[in-house]
C-alpha cells in the first residue's frame, strides 16, 4: 500500500487526484485504504471474479463503503472496462493477477491507448509488477517500463518488496505525461 500510496506525491506537481481506478479488487485492501486515508477520492473498483466480489462485499466491509458513496465495485474484465467506461480518472492503479502472474495485457498498446483515453490530462497509470530476482527478473521489469515508455512520456518505478515475505521482487511502475516526481524512485525520462 505504501508504494501504491506514492501515486499522490504527483499532488506537489498539481495533480489532485478525485477518482481513481483500481483493477483487480480482491479484497479491496488498497481501495478501502484510500477511502479511509483520503476522504476526498472516489475509487471504481473492477473485479472480474463475482464470487471474490460477492466475499468482498459480504465478508471485508466494501458494501458499507459502496452503501457511503465512497467506493464502488463493478464485476467486469479489467481490460473490457478500460474500453468501455466513461469519464476520467486521475489515477488508474493496476494490480490483477492469474494466480501469481500478472495479467500482461495491461501492458498491451491497445489496452495503454484505453487508460490513456480514461486518464485526466497528467493523470498516473500505475502498475503492480511482481518479477524473480535476478538478470531474468531485471529483465521483466525493463520490458514492463519500456512497454509503458511507448505510451507515456515518463515511467517511475518504486520498489515494493517485503523481504521478510517474499523471495520476488516487487515494483510499483507510475507511467505519466506530467512531470511529477515520486519519492524513492527511479526510471524513465
Amino acid at each position: 500500500m505504501r508504494a501504491f500510496d506514492r501515486l499522490f506525491d504527483a499532488e506537489r506537481g498539481g495533480l489532485r487526484v478525485r477518482r481513481m481506478l483500481v483493477i483487480g479488487g480482491g479484497g479491496c485492501s488498497y481501495p478501502k485504504h484510500v477511502a479511509a486515508t483520503r476522504p476526498g477520492v472516489t475509487v471504481d473498483v473492477v473485479e472480474r471474479d463475482a464470487r471474490i466480489a460477492r466475499i468482498a462485499r459480504k465478508r471485508f466491509f466494501v458494501g458499507e463503503l459502496e452503501e457511503a458513496g465512497r467506493l464502488r465495485l463493478f464485476v467486469d474484465d479489467g481490460v473490457r472496462f478500460l474500453q468501455a467506461a466513461d469519464g476520467r480518472y486521475e489515477a488508474i492503479v493496476v494490480d490483477a493477477f492469474d494466480g501469481a502472474v500478472m495479467d500482461g495485457r495491461f501492458l498491451d498498446a491497445r489496452t495503454l491507448a484505453a487508460a490513456k483515453e480514461r486518464l485526466a490530462a497528467g493523470g498516473l497509470y500505475v502498475i503492480n509488477v511482481v518479477c524473480d530476482e535476478g538478470p531474468c527478473g531485471a529483465g521483466r521489469l525493463q520490458r514492463a517500463m519500456e512497454s509503458l515508455g511507448c505510451a507515456f512520456a515518463r515511467v517511475h518505478a518504486v520498489f515494493a518488496t517485503d523481504e521478510a515475505l517474499s523471495d520476488r521482487d516487487n515494483f510499483v511502475l507510475v507511467a505519466t505525461d506530467g512531470g511529477y516526481s515520486f519519492d524513492g524512485s527511479f526510471g524513465l525520462a
